[in-house]
């Protein structure tokens, strides 16, 4: 009889390890807030006038917190939500919150004729407008943001951190409010600490 030869040992399955999303804290205490924030997000029943909204408070109070439960409701409305926080090392990177939200678009969803224009700060959208001016790049994000919502209400887009934001992101913020006002398709809400955002 011959002898019998082991099986060989099975091939190891690759397994990707991908880090499972962490649970949202439950939000506690936050009604009053969390309702008066939905009258602006578009589609809302309630609708409020306002466009823009600004929550302040000190570091660890929630935020946050709010912010990430609102773009939820947003996102269960169908509301795009661009999302973004400013960081104190990145101060002077100008734009930096802006383009951080404005990468919550699908590359697909850009109209041609602003890529050009909007490849100054996204430069994955191919050649930019040589020495691109600040009027063009400021018209094509408003024209980005009130295209963007593609089949749903509108667009949300939620800054945190803003007293750390770069002087060319606020001057951005600025305009993006004033020049979307009248539209019913833009909501944007911000979060500030206290004392530090008066600047």
């Amino acid at each position: 009889a011959s002898p019998r030869s082991a099986p060989a040992p099975p091939s190891p399955v690759p397994v990707a390890l991908t880090p499972s999303p962490r649970p949202l804290p439950r939000l506690v205490g936050r009604g009053v807030e969390l309702r008066t924030l939905s009258q602006l997000l578009p589609g809302s029943a309630a609708r409020s006038s306002e466009r823009i909204a600004l929550l302040v408070g000190g570091a660890g109070i929630g935020k946050t917190r709010v912010l990430q439960e609102l773009a939820l409701r947003a996102e269960s409305r169908g509301v795009r939500v661009m999302q973004a926080r400013a960081f104190e090392a990145e101060s002077v990177r100008p734009y930096g919150v802006w383009v951080e939200a404005l990468r919550a678009v699908p590359r697909g969803e850009v109209p041609d004729h602003l890529r050009a224009d909007l490849a100054v700060l996204l430069p994955e959208l191919g050649a930019a407008v040589p020495n691109g001016d600040q009027p063009r790049l400021f018209d094509a994000i408003v024209e980005l943001l009130r295209g963007a919502h593609g089949t749903g209400p509108g667009v949300l887009v939620v800054l945190d951190d803003l007293q750390w934001m770069d002087v060319a992101s606020a001057s951005l913020l600025h305009y993006v409010v004033r020049a979307a006002g009248g539209g019913e398709t833009i909501a944007v809400v911000c979060a500030a600490r206290t004392g530090e955002v008066d600047d």
